[in-house]
């Protein structure tokens, strides 16, 4: 893999790229995905809801799987998933049908987005790991400027169905190019295993953990994405911000229980850099995001803007 580690650069980044493109370009079409499948903007939100949520939910435990069953192998299988349901989504028929292709190609955009990086980090040595990380996190960044623009582009000239039939082409291209990748994979861990003794990714599983913090991420940013419109007083909203209260204790208690927990909670106690940088994460992102979505939604349906620019909306 090091010997690759540049060609491995390029294909674990498009991937990045992808999944994350994806989460800001579908923010321009909403508007213009409704009426063509008889959505309400609340219905059409779950396009975008539900591919995010599902990343959310499986971003730790595919980390885990990946560990056990190898990165190439387990960013192979992403890179498929997302093509064949990202042609899946284009083929939509109503509603319905898009959010559940929406909801597959979130569990491909999840098994990219988890094990991208950390094929960087094994295949790099540590001299140039930080440049390579460096471009391998801006693949994953530049979308939140190019996903409105191009987005505006595709639904305007070529139809909303092309911001998904898009990633098809690019996802062959790249199982092609990572093709022998997976070989390459193989081989070292086998060498790494013969050189140790010890049989990577052996353990169990802590479905347990990953259950809960699947249920408690759910309960927590399903409110704080509806809330909008269905009111901070709503029984719904109250509810599930409930819910994710008394989650967020019984994942604690049992994951410090657990002898290889799928989340430690002690790690942001015990390691402020990981606290840290995870909280300027989610703050970044959640600013970032939203701008792009909020944004999207005045231009194009407070202000009738058409999605690729001044003008009334289509």
């Amino acid at each position: 893999m090091q010997r690759r580690r540049w060609r491995v650069l390029i294909i674990a980044s498009v991937g990045v790229f992808m999944a994350t493109l994806d989460s800001s370009i579908v923010a321009v079409a909403l508007p213009v995905i409704g009426p063509h499948l008889h959505l309400t903007y609340s219905q059409a939100l779950w396009v975008q809801a539900a591919y995010i949520l599902v990343i959310t939910v499986l971003v730790i435990p595919v980390g885990r799987l990946a560990q056990r069953h190898g990165l190439m192998r387990v960013y192979a299988l992403g890179v498929l998933l997302f093509g064949l349901f990202s042609v899946m989504a284009a083929l939509s028929i109503d509603g319905l049908f898009l959010v559940m292709a929406r909801v597959l190609q979130g569990v491909g955009g999840a098994l990219l987005l988890t094990t991208s990086a950390a094929i960087v980090t094994a295949a790099f040595p540590p001299g140039e790991r930080g440049r390579a990380l460096g471009f391998n996190v801006m693949a994953g960044t530049i979308d939140y400027t190019l996903g409105p623009p191009v987005g505006g582009l595709i639904v305007t000239y070529l139809g909303w169905r092309w911001i998904f039939l898009l990633n098809a082409p690019v996802a062959v291209a790249t199982l092609l190019g990572g093709w022998d990748l997976l070989g390459a994979e193989r081989r070292d861990r086998t060498a790494e295993r013969l050189r140790t003794g010890i049989r990577t990714g052996g353990g169990r599983i802590d479905t347990l953990g990953a259950a809960l913090l699947g249920m408690l991420l759910a309960a927590l940013f399903v409110p704080l994405i509806f809330s909008p419109l269905w009111g901070w007083a709503n029984g719904r909203t109250i509810g599930l911000l409930a819910a994710a209260a008394v989650l967020i204790v019984v994942f604690v208690l049992v994951e410090g229980r657990v002898e290889d927990p799928v989340l430690d909670p002690l790690l942001f106690r015990r390691n402020r850099v990981f606290a840290g940088a995870n909280t300027a994460s989610v703050l970044y992102h959640a600013a970032t995001y939203g701008v792009t979505i909020f944004t999207a939604v005045f231009l194009e349906v407070v202000q009738g803007t058409r999605p690729s620019g001044p003008g009334s909306s289509c």
